[in-house]
């Protein structure tokens, strides 16, 4: 089983880094306080947590460039990163047809993913820019992660949409879920296509909208 540390001023606090660096819930995460400085005279108190987390079983060996696009993006998220004062290593996760998955080992993977994962997907955004330049092939979608926070973050989307849907169909009233970026998104529509008394539309307007569930009787 995996381990994390996170440390603020408060166990709360402390929680809530954890929850935003792993993209998962309360709910979905187990926590151990490992050290706890209380404020004083002149000096702020002090939280450490462990979150055990469970280990997936995914292949996780690095994979070599096999392309010169490969080499160059690599190249670029490393220079990427170390521009926005956040020097990390990068390395090839996953590769599959249209889609590769950069891994980011960074210090502090917080603060790559940013609040509700917004500066890994700015990212990503870059780098995606930058793929469509150099590529003189089939179009590829650069994917950045760090510490697994999206495999972490999809599941525990699933998981929260098939709640979702449960309860509406339940009640039989709609439910208006959390902002979400264009891929949560779409992650949500398609899983919940599938499923017999519930529908999903979008609404609001800029990047992040939020998704209704409703009845379909």
């Amino acid at each position: 089983m995996a381990e994390r540390e996170f440390e603020a001023r408060t166990e709360e606090e402390a929680i809530d880094k954890a929850i935003e660096a792993l993209g998962l819930t309360e709910d979905e995460i187990d926590v151990e306080v490992v050290d706890e400085q209380r404020p004083g005279f002149l000096k702020g108190g002090k939280v450490r947590i462990r979150v055990h987390l469970a280990d997936d079983d995914r292949d996780a060996a690095e994979l070599e460039p096999e392309s010169a696009f490969e080499e160059r993006m690599v190249e670029f998220v490393t220079e990427l990163l170390e521009k926005s004062n956040l020097p990390s290593d990068v390395r090839i996760d996953q590769r599959e047809d249209g889609r590769l998955t950069l891994e980011i080992l960074a210090d502090d993977p917080a603060i790559v993913i940013g609040k509700h994962g917004a500066t890994l997907e700015a990212l990503q955004l870059i780098s995606n820019i930058h793929a469509g330049r150099i590529n003189e092939g089939a179009p590829v979608r650069v994917i950045l992660d760090t510490e697994d926070y999206r495999y972490r973050r999809e599941q525990s989307l699933l998981r929260m949409a098939s709640r979702a849907a449960q309860e509406v169909r339940r009640n039989g009233r709609s439910r208006l879920l959390a902002p979400l970026n264009p891929f949560e998104r779409r992650l949500i529509h398609s899983a919940l296509g599938d499923m017999d008394g519930v529908t999903t539309e979008s609404e609001g307007d800029g990047l992040y909208k939020q998704i209704r569930v409703s009845p379909t009787d």
